[in-house]
């Protein structure tokens, strides 16, 4: 329960792109994938900082870009959760692909479900988790967003997943102000 309700851990807004320009654009990642938190480790980059910003390396939105970083821990644990029902989806879609020879109709009235059932709790936690937190995360970018750090400029809000999710309730908390 402490994991779903409680202070958040990690909250940062960091640059992206250097330039500067009358627009600005936040990106928001909804998970950090775990291949590429390794690929970062392999290159000798201690954090999960820059699978924040590896996400979104080639967007062109804007000349001033910045990232929301928060609750890596969390992103981190659903990206594993994720990967690994992507994976088990593709060995019920290569066992599926075998049994069109034999036992066909019972089979695959049978492995689907049973697949899915399997899967299921594995991403359950870690979703549940991410959502409570997202909807914390969101009121926090809207108190960011509401004392005018980035000035009386426009800016847009761009996400994914829980990022858009964390963009739904910032949008609603200062929809309240």
């Amino acid at each position: 329960m402490n994991k779903r309700v409680g202070a958040i851990d990690e909250f940062a807004i960091e640059t992206l792109s250097d330039g500067l320009s009358l627009h600005c654009a936040l990106v928001v990642s909804g998970w950090i994938e775990e291949d590429t938190y390794f690929l970062l480790l392999l290159l000798n980059v201690q954090s999960c900082e820059e699978a924040f910003e590896h996400q979104w390396r080639h967007l062109n939105l804007s000349r001033e870009q910045y990232t929301l970083r928060y609750e890596s821990k969390y992103l981190m644990e659903l990206g594993k959760a994720m990967s690994y029902i992507m994976s088990i989806a593709v060995s019920v879609a290569i066992q599926q692909t075998l049994m069109e020879t034999a036992l066909a109709g019972l089979m695959a009235a049978v492995a689907w479900p049973v697949a899915i059932l399997s899967c299921a709790s594995v991403l359950d936690n870690p979703w549940n988790v991410c959502i409570a937190r997202a909807a914390e995360v969101g009121e926090y970018l809207a108190e960011a967003l509401l004392s005018r750090s980035h000035g009386k400029r426009p800016i847009s809000l761009v996400g994914f997943s829980l990022g858009a999710r964390v963009i739904y309730h910032c949008l609603l908390a200062m929809s309240k102000r």
